[in-house]
């Protein structure tokens, strides 16, 4: 049982983690771009990271423990990488790119979290999978914009 609901908090934390990042990385974009059709696509993005993350939350409340999610040098270095690639270009084409990129990594997290944790519960395993569905329709989303 100890077992189950400590995969169960990792796997959520990882989840909070990478949505968290997400929906911060996605902000910034929104911010430089001037393109109303990518910043409606990144707006529709962020809704849903900050559901799942809102999600992840309550759950992680309901288990009595508090957000983990990465740690503050990780985050960072992910928002300093992230000023210096739009201060350097700012075109829908670099922002979509980045932005895929940046969801591939949300899904390489995540199914490492997954792996780890085969004692996390169905609601915690289903939250990941949202991740992971979130993150595949962004990249299908944004391939309009590369060049």
């Amino acid at each position: 049982m100890q077992h189950e609901k400590n995969d169960d908090i990792e796997l959520l934390n990882t989840v909070y983690g990478t949505v968290t990042m997400g929906a911060g990385a996605t902000e910034h974009m929104m911010k430089v771009t001037d393109d109303d059709a990518l910043r409606s696509q990144f707006t529709n993005q962020l809704k849903e990271y900050r559901a799942i993350e809102a999600a992840a939350l309550g759950r992680l409340h309901r288990l009595q423990q508090a957000p983990e999610g990465f740690g503050s040098m990780t985050k960072m270095m992910s928002r300093v990488g992230i000023k210096m690639n739009t201060a350097l270009d700012s075109t829908p084409s670099h922002l979509a790119e980045m932005a895929i990129r940046g969801a591939g990594m949300g899904v390489t997290e995540i199914e490492g979290a997954k792996n780890s944790c085969p004692g996390a519960s169905d609601e915690s395993k289903h939250l990941a999978e949202a991740v992971i569905d979130l993150e595949h329709r962004c990249e299908d989303g944004l391939k309009q914009w590369l060049k």
